[in-house]
C-alpha cells in the first residue's frame, strides 16, 4: 500500500471485491480499463505513468522483508478447476515478488502493472506463454503482511489455488513461514520505499472509481452498490491499514461471492469450473433465502433469513 495517503473507492460493477483493491498499486481493482486496453502495445505503462504523475517513491523508515522458511498449499484453481501446489520461498531484498510457474520449463512472471493480462472476474498476469490466474488474495495476503520479496512456484496447473476463497489461508501460510528481514546480494539489509501522495489522482471506469488524496496515513474507503441482490446491498468499509493484525482481521476473512442466478452463464463462458460453496459466497437476485444443495442446483425458501452479506 503506498503510505502516507487515503484513498476512496466506489464500485458499482458486478464482482468487485474489497481485496483486489488491497494488490500494490491497486493492480487489481477492476476500476481499470480493460483488458484489451491493457494488452495494447505501451497502453499499460503510459496509462499508469499518466495516473500516478504527483507522487513519488520515498523510504519508510523500515526494512524490506522476505519469508524464513518455504511454505505450500494445495488446492483447485476458482475458474481452471486445476488442482495445484503453490510454494511460498524465500526471496532476495529487491528482488519482489515473482511468479515462476514450474508445471513444464520455468517461466518468470514478475508481480508488475507491465505484467496484467487481464482483470475479468479475477486477475491475470502472463510474460510470454506463462500466465498465472485468480493472484488476487495470495497477493493481498503478502501485501498485507509486509511480504515485499517472495518467489512464488506453482506446479500441476496455471491458477493460484482459490482455497476458502478469502485471503485467510494465505495468511496462515506466512504465518506458518514466518516473515523476517530480507538481505541482498552482499548480505545488507535494504530500506523499503513506498508510494507518497502529494496530489489527487482519480482513475475511473463507467460509474466506478478510484480516488487517492494525499493524508497521514494510510485508509481505504470503500463502497459497494448490489441493489439487486438483497444480502449484498449498498455497502460502506473504511479500514486503515496501521499493521499486518488490522489486515488479518479486518481483511483477510473477506472472501468471495457470487450470484446464483449467473452461475450457468459463467460456467458455459469457462469461468468458476473449480467453484463450490466451499470456496465461495451465493447470493441470488431473486429470493432473499436460498437452500443450494448443489453448485448449481435447487433453490427454495428457508424460514431463516439472510443476516450477513453472502450465503
Amino acid at each position: 500500500l503506498p503510505q502516507n495517503h487515503t484513498v476512496c473507492v466506489c464500485v458499482f460493477v458486478l464482482h468487485r471485491m474489497l481485496l483486489r483493491l488491497l494488490l500494490p498499486a491497486l493492480a487489481s481493482s477492476h476500476a481499470f480499463p480493460t483488458s484489451s486496453f491493457l494488452a495494447s502495445n505501451g497502453a499499460l505503462s503510459l496509462y499508469f505513468r499518466r495516473c500516478f504523475q504527483g507522487t513519488s517513491r520515498e523510504q519508510t523508515g523500515q526494512v524490506q522483508q522476505t519469508l524464513w522458511k518455504p511454505v505450500s498449499r494445495r488446492g483447485i484453481g476458482l475458474h481452471s478447476g486445476e488442482d495445484a501446489v503453490l510454494r511460498l520461498m524465500p526471496a532476495l531484498a529487491g528482488k519482489g515478488r515473482v511468479f515462476a510457474c514450474c508445471s513444464q520449463k520455468e517461466e518468470i512472471v514478475p508481480v508488475l502493472m507491465s505484467s496484467v493480462r487481464s482483470t475479468t472476474l479475477s486477475t491475470c498476469l502472463g510474460v510470454g506463454t506463462a500466465i498465472v490466474r485468480t493472484v488476487e488474495h495470495l497477493l493481498s495476503a503478502l501485501e498485507g503482511l509486509g511480504v515485499d520479496n517472495c518467489r512464488i512456484e506453482i506446479e500441476g496447473g496455471n491458477e493460484v489455488p482459490i482455497l476458502d476463497g478469502s485471503a485467510m489461508p494465505w495468511v496462515e501460510a506466512i504465518e506458518e513461514a514466518g516473515i523476517c528481514a530480507a538481505v541482498n546480494d552482499a548480505g545488507n539489509e535494504v530500506p523499503r520505499r513506498a508510494v507518497v501522495i502529494h496530489k489527487p489522482l482519480q482513475v475511473s471506469m463507467g460509474d466506478s472509481f478510484v480516488a487517492a488524496f494525499p493524508s497521514s496515513q494510510s485508509r481505504i474507503t470503500y463502497g459497494i452498490d448490489f441493489a439487486q441482490v438483497h444480502a449484498i446491498g449498498s455497502q460502506w468499509f473504511s479500514f486503515i491499514h496501521c499493521d499486518s493484525l488490522a489486515f488479518k482481521v479486518e481483511i483477510a476473512p473477506a472472501r468471495t461471492f457470487g450470484i446464483f442466478e449467473q452461475i450457468e452463464q459463467l460456467r458455459n463462458a469457462g469461468f468458476i469450473k473449480g467453484g463450490s460453496l466451499d470456496n465461495a459466497l451465493v447470493c441470488s437476485s431473486i429470493v432473499r433465502t436460498l437452500r443450494i444443495s448443489t453448485w448449481v442446483l435447487h433453490v427454495t425458501h428457508r424460514k431463516k433469513s439472510f443476516n450477513s452479506p453472502g450465503w
